[in-house]
């Protein structure tokens, strides 16, 4: 834990400096002002562009070599893919490891929405005039020119930045048990509301700041502070601004096995008119769930799930969801989840 004591100082996040004050902190742990805490209320169910930019760590492919890629920043740290999840481990508050899109790839819808599910494991607590105010995990959005967002996970406590010091808020929650979906969606460039689950957790405003933001348009995500370090773990980051878009991302097409760590994953044929083959295989015995999927990552339908001996099994999927409704044609993605890892693939219906 690092102390910068309760007077103004210097923080640094990306490597620039910024000056902060010690003005209307909330207290640990809540939300100033009319700022939510964790409710009930599900996300916004308005018509919104689609996810058109899907990382998914299940695939095997790192986000700097997915479609469409991310630009890693990296000092001293090298990320890696582990039982299907993404691990980004930094020791020291000098090393930084994160993923970022910028201007040329991105345009801003008027709901922007940034989905991550990730679990945080350890980290430093950069203690300041602002509180809790850098965190080993964030996501960074910047809307046009330098305003934008932070929003980072801790040791059971999430973070809202709506602006340097007196607008923080934060919730506590846990965050160390597994990993949890965490939905940013920003409205007309101004209105920030976090989901935690399905569930309302924070709300605020985007802000100016040439520090915190840099200029131009971006979405940063990892651990991208100077004042922090740490290690977690990423499933997946979505979101809806990409200029062009490329879907189907980093999750391998059926016709060939695919394996992560000790499960392998097998669907055919793909493309398919008719039905589609699964097959899987477990090194041990395990409770296991076979799913489709939508590529906003929402569940269309269960095809298996409980305990299941080492080996190989199989199972058919016909083309429906949950309802017995057929989907209509386009990319879906298979998920099969067993022992703590998870292996997906994509598969493509046609007419």
């Amino acid at each position: 834990m690092r102390s910068a004591g309760l007077h103004a100082g210097w923080l640094t996040f990306l490597g620039i400096a910024c000056l902060t004050f010690s003005s209307g902190a909330p207290a640990h742990g809540e939300a100033a002002g009319t700022h939510a805490a964790l409710g009930a209320r599900a996300q916004s169910t308005q018509t919104l562009r689609p996810f058109n930019s899907i990382w998914i760590a299940a695939g095997g492919v790192l986000p700097d070599s997915a479609c469409p890629a991310w630009v890693k920043g990296v000092s001293d740290s090298t990320p890696m893919i582990t039982g299907g999840q993404l691990r980004i481990h930094t020791e020291a508050f000098a090393q930084n490891a994160y993923y970022l899109q910028r201007d040329s790839v991105l345009m801003i819808p008027d709901t922007l929405v940034v989905e991550a599910r990730l679990r945080f494991v350890s980290g430093s607590d950069y203690i300041g005039p602002c509180g809790h105010y850098r965190q080993a995990a964030v996501v960074s959005i910047t809307i046009a020119g330098s305003t934008g967002l932070l929003f980072f996970v801790g040791d059971n406590e999430i973070f809202l930045t709506n602006g340097q010091c007196s607008g923080i808020v934060s919730l506590v929650v846990p965050t160390k048990d597994a990993a949890h979906t965490y939905r940013i969606e920003v409205a007309n460039g101004s209105t920030v509301r976090v989901y935690r689950d399905g569930a309302l957790a924070l709300t605020g405003t985007t802000y100016a700041s040439v520090s915190d933001h840099g200029s131009g348009t971006r979405i940063l995500w990892g651990e991208g502070s100077s004042f922090a370090y740490g290690t977690t773990y990423w499933e997946w980051v979505k979101h809806n601004a990409h200029k062009s878009g490329c879907i189907t991302t980093d999750v391998p097409s059926g016709d060939r096995e695919f394996s992560v760590g000790s499960l392998s994953l097998r669907a055919w044929p793909s493309p398919a008119r008719t039905g589609t083959r699964i097959t899987w295989s477990l090194s041990r015995d395990a409770r296991t769930r076979v799913e489709i999927l939508d590529l906003a990552g929402r569940l269309l339908r269960r095809l298996q799930d409980g305990p299941l001996a080492s080996g190989t099994h199989a199972t058919d999927w016909d083309g429906r969801e949950a309802q017995g409704r057929m989907v209509p044609p386009g990319v879906y993605l298979c998920r099969v989840q067993a022992g703590g890892e998870s292996a997906m693939q994509r598969l493509v219906r046609v007419p």
